[in-house]
């Protein structure tokens, strides 16, 4: 159990030489490639990264908790995570961030093979009030849209092994939904996915203000805006 009201993560870091990343490794090199040897385009197996199968050797109860985190000088308000290891099965209870740049996160399910080929059961649920600063964090160029999307909100639900899991998920952004529903996978040769798409959102021409804030239709109301599709590869 581990329980903080502050704790500044970046004074534990090692301080990164220049030209190198933190790791030691030349600038660019992907996280966990060796230097001078890049990994194969498109790799993405769904075998576990060998690091993880020590997860198999013991049991633990994890409980966390601090109250304001400082992360690449970004504060993170309300952290948590409550899980059991046991029998290689990692169940998350509640793994949660309270504020982190404008957004909040929570996620819990259970995640199976770690020492082989994972599997994932779970859901979760990214709400944000300020999506270009969320964006920004995660290294995201934001688009010029992202400004007008306001509330954004991307909840749903993964189950199955990384190279072919069913997910239903719904995203909700300046004022419409996005409901998302079939299989994805991450393989080998790269990223499959065959899944059902449902848009709508109540004003059309709210929703091409957001793409295009000069946008003055000639009808005084054009109504609603619905669509459905596949989209499979």
């Amino acid at each position: 159990r581990f329980d903080a009201a502050r704790l500044t993560a970046d004074a534990y870091l090692p301080s990164a030489t220049p030209g190198k990343t933190q790791s030691g490794a030349p600038a660019g090199t992907p996280a966990g490639a060796p230097a001078g040897k890049p990994g194969p385009a498109g790799t993405a197996p769904s075998a576990a990264p060998g690091g993880l199968a020590v997860l198999e050797s013991f049991d633990a109860n994890l409980q966390a908790k601090v109250g304001a985190l400082t992360v690449r000088n970004v504060e993170v308000q309300n952290a948590t995570v409550d899980a059991t290891l046991q029998n290689g099965v990692l169940t998350v209870r509640d793994a949660s961030i309270g504020d982190l740049a404008g957004g909040a996160l929570k996620a819990s399910g259970t995640v199976s093979g770690l020492g082989g080929k994972i599997g994932v059961d779970g859901a979760f649920d990214v709400t944000t009030k300020d999506p270009v600063r969320l964006l920004r964090f995660a290294g995201v160029t934001p688009p010029d849209a992202a400004s007008r999307l306001g509330n954004v909100e991307l909840a749903g639900k993964a189950k199955g092994a990384l190279d072919s899991f069913a997910v239903d998920a719904t995203l909700d952004p300046a004022g419409g939904r996005v409901g998302v529903k079939g299989t994805a996978g991450l393989t080998d040769k790269g990223p499959v996915y065959n899944l059902a798409v449902d848009a709508r959102h109540a004003n059309l021409t709210n929703l091409v203000r957001v793409f295009q804030p000069s946008y003055r239709p000639a009808a005084q109301n054009l109504g609603g805006f619905a669509l459905t599709t596949s989209l499979r590869g």
